[in-house]
């Protein structure tokens, strides 16, 4: 499929655009964000919110442009300033899907009905935003939608070349097939430093604790509840020494670790270290236990193929799952 490219700006959000953080209002002057505390966009890569195998979701960018290219579907490139004022280039869409005002109402429609929008005002509110933000006509909250297998969430993100997007602040579709605005590179883009950081504070992600566990306790208790209904409640432990479920079956032991982040990648990495210690850090005898990690978002061959290393290279027995909230089904 032959797609027009558009590169876009997000506000920041450090967790990976699944929930408000709060950030963003510190960042910029005179825009939504600062009148309301929240941006839309910052829900872009929550995919637990799945209608009929699509995301819905809203890009200020498209807002200007949407009765243009309503009904057509685009590739989206995205680009964000962080709060160390660098540009870096955190993901793209394609396809991209510019919703009509019917798609918008129903989007509508169905967050309210499954409880979404509830949750996104109580979210808001945890950054101190004003839900008012929230409001409006359809298309002021869903202007685009993807199947979340057609989304990439950079990991890490690639760094905008000095001098490049300089100018572009505002939040409008810009040509990306420009000699200007040309795309991300793919591949590793971290080159070895020639000299050590300054002291000092610099950029890193953080979590927000107080959404994170409303996110977090929301996917254990749907996995909680599924495998218990298939293995019998004795069968499954829940934060038992700080694993977020164990599956303890006749020949199994299996430790499960749920994370609330939009990548694979970046769950794998938490997860991890964790697991090893709660499985190692005084083990029990002969106890070898399987490890299973859990989140939003989608695998990759490449996430695939380290895993695979992992568990032949150093025998340490991981996998992972992509679970999308609301399935309510889920097996190990």
């Amino acid at each position: 499929m032959n797609l027009d490219s558009y590169l876009a700006r997000v506000c920041w959000n450090s967790v990976g655009w699944i929930y408000p953080t709060g950030e963003a209002k510190t960042l910029e002057a005179r825009t939504y964000v600062t009148q309301y505390g929240f941006g839309h966009e910052e829900w872009l890569f929550n995919l637990a919110w799945v209608i009929d195998g699509y995301h819905y979701a809203y890009l200020q960018p498209v807002r200007k442009s949407r009765e243009r290219l309503e009904g057509t579907s685009v590739k989206v490139y995205l680009f964000g300033i962080a709060p160390n004022v660098e540009r870096y280039y955190v993901g793209h869409i394609a396809p991209c899907e510019i919703l009509t005002d019917d798609q918008a109402a129903f989007a509508l429609e169905t967050y309210e009905k499954h409880g979404w929008l509830e949750e996104m005002r109580e979210q808001v509110e945890q950054v101190a935003g004003d839900v008012a933000g929230l409001g409006g006509v359809p298309t002021d909250r869903f202007n685009i939608r993807f199947r979340p297998n057609d989304a990439e969430l950079y990991d890490p993100y690639r760094r905008v070349r000095e001098g490049k997007l300089d100018d572009f602040r505002r939040y409008l579709l810009f040509d990306a097939e420009s000699p200007s605005l040309s795309p991300p590179p793919a591949g590793k883009q971290r080159k070895a430093a020639a000299t050590t950081k300054s002291p000092g504070s610099y950029v890193r992600p953080s979590t927000g604790p107080v959404v994170v566990d409303l996110a977090h306790n929301a996917l254990q208790a749907e996995i909680y509840d599924a495998l218990r209904r298939e293995h019998g409640k004795d069968a499954i432990v829940l934060e038992e020494d700080f694993v977020d479920i164990k599956v303890r079956l006749s020949n199994r032991l299996v430790f499960i670790e749920i994370k609330s982040v939009a990548s694979a990648k970046a769950a794998i990495r938490e997860a991890l270290g964790q697991l090893l210690e709660y499985a190692y850090f005084e083990p029990e005898d002969g106890v070898h236990p399987e490890f299973l990690v859990v989140a939003q978002g989608m695998t990759t061959p490449d996430v695939e193929s380290y895993l695979a290393l992992v568990r032949t290279r150093f025998n340490i027995p991981i996998t992972y799952r992509h679970y999308v909230r609301g399935s309510k089904q889920f097996s190990i």
